[in-house]
């Protein structure tokens, strides 16, 4: 979810949230007003990661844990 390799890409520090649900997370984010840059997207074991930007852009990432976990 980073931007190395990308030329107009910025460094910066994001901290992440644990969620029971991800993609409600992001839903409930997006009408709060936040902007989805990435995701939700789950890996092969069930991770599920986002990456958004809130109205002030401030840039905060969400996942939950595989089922079972």
């Amino acid at each position: 979810m980073g931007t190395r390799g990308r030329p107009d890409g910025a460094d910066y520090a994001m901290p992440s949230f644990i969620s029971s649900d991800a993609t409600a997370a992001d839903t409930a984010a997006q009408e709060a007003g936040a902007r989805v840059e990435y995701g939700p997207e789950a890996t092969p074991d069930g991770l599920v990661l986002s990456r958004l930007l809130a109205p002030r852009g401030n840039r905060f990432g969400l996942f939950s844990m595989p089922t079972g976990s």
